[in-house]
């Protein structure tokens, strides 16, 4: 006897045959997924290979009073010329001052031309002016630490530096007072561009003059081996750059666009 079987039943039978043989079809067959590798952001490192260290950023100058931190820049400047010219008193008759009173003096004009703008409003323009009057009075003083050492006030108390940690890297003191050096002559042949370029007038060209024949002192020292001496001038050179930097700043007007150089490379 036949059985007859209707047509939604037979549609029944036909998918639950298919079901079962694509379900005995192993995943590596024509239905399998080929998995995506997930890309990697780094490549694994061989066993020995050494880690990368990150190289510690060049110290700024060190010795003289350094500067008061904190407060605004008017204040800083303030508290840092008279804290220079307190030195300058100590240092008349053990040294010649004339150097470092001609900077303590154009200091203090630049420290009252700078509170002149700011009440005026000009704060951007008295903010460069009392940082150029802050380097020339560090410049100042970092000339008479050289001589002088501990017998200025502003040495008196300073701490003692910290001893290195152990397995620290010892850096030479040639090496050291190289990079020092090179970085001071760098500074010097790019504001002496600047300043030609500027047409920077008074004081500036000659703390740029006096600059580079510190350079010269200091080029001499360090082909003596006498690296202490380059260490002390090579801070000098750096605290009169930054204080033509500041002035770089004042003169330039910031609304108005700068000359882009050519790719000379």
């Amino acid at each position: 006897m036949m059985i007859k079987i209707s047509k939604s039943a037979r549609q029944v039978i036909q998918i639950a045959v298919v079901s079962t043989i694509l379900a005995a079809i192993p995943a590596s067959g024509v239905f399998a997924q080929t998995a995506t590798p997930t890309p990697t952001t780094q490549a694994a490192s061989p066993a020995n290979a050494t880690p990368a260290t990150t190289p510690a950023p060049r110290p700024g100058p060190k010795g003289g009073p350094g500067g008061p931190k904190g407060g605004d820049p008017m204040t800083r400047a303030q508290k840092t010329v008279d804290q220079v010219k307190t030195d300058l008193g100590t240092a008349q008759g053990k040294m010649d001052v004339s150097t470092a009173q001609g900077w303590v003096s154009q200091a203090s004009s630049l420290l009252q031309a700078a509170q002149s703008d700011q009440s005026a409003g000009k704060t951007a323009r008295a903010r460069e002016e009392a940082g150029a009057s802050q380097e020339l009075a560090m410049g100042a003083d970092e000339l008479m630490v050289a001589k002088l050492g501990s017998q200025l006030p502003s040495q008196a108390n300073r701490p003692t530096p910290p001893t290195p940690p152990s397995g620290q890297t010892t850096v030479s003191p040639q090496a050291r007072v190289s990079r020092d050096l090179a970085h001071s002559y760098q500074s010097i042949v790019n504001d002496r561009d600047q300043i030609n370029a500027a047409k920077l007038g008074d004081p500036w060209p000659g703390v740029l003059s006096q600059a580079e024949a510190l350079y010269k002192d200091a080029y001499n020292s360090y082909q003596s081996q006498n690296y202490d001496q380059t260490s002390a001038d090579a801070r000098v050179i750096d605290h009169l750059t930054h204080a033509i930097d500041h002035a770089l700043n004042v003169s330039s007007d910031p609304t108005q666009p700068v000359s882009v150089p050519a790719p000379q490379f």
